[in-house]
């Protein structure tokens, strides 16, 4: 199945006029410094460890009672995500306008950072799923995605 964008423009985003694919100067530039320290992150962690799941307990009744199994990121993992994101207040609707699959070689810098919001957001009601992101590659795309559009557009976006 070919990619392909839903037509509609994304929500409370704005496009420079000079180059559709990077955002105005209006929005919060990206650290480059983090984005570095992110992508190095990315590229040398393969697996992440989960902790709990561990019998913490007995119930009245005599049954354990165990620890809801839980990701252990490495540092900074979360910190950086959530810096990067921005986040978009719109992620769901213009992260289902990416289509399926998303071309992470054409994203945008709004769209970067939707998919990043996606995962962090997600992360809040799916425990696991950023490493799932970290794991597959996914992160890694949109990270080095966003440095290619820093890069072409100076240091700073």
């Amino acid at each position: 199945m070919m990619n392909e964008k839903k037509s509609e423009p994304f929500k409370a985003m704005k496009r420079s006029e000079t180059d559709p694919g990077t955002t105005s100067k209006e929005e919060r530039p990206v650290d480059s410094d983090r984005l570095n320290s992110l992508i190095d992150l990315l590229r040398n962690t393969r697996k992440i460890e989960w902790g709990g799941g561990d019998v913490i307990g007995k119930a009245e009744d005599g049954k354990d009672i165990l620890q809801w199994p839980f990701p252990i990121y490495p540092d900074g993992l979360y910190e950086s995500l959530y810096e990067l994101a921005v986040p978009d207040r719109n992620y769901i609707e213009n992260y289902e306008r990416l289509g399926d699959p998303i071309d992470y070689g054409n994203l945008t810098m709004e769209e970067s950072r939707t998919v990043i919001t996606h995962y962090v957001r997600g992360e809040r009601f799916c425990d696991g799923l950023i490493a799932g992101a970290v794991e597959d590659g996914t992160l890694l795309k949109v990270a080095e995605r966003m440095k290619e559009i820093c890069d072409r557009n100076g240091s700073e976006n």
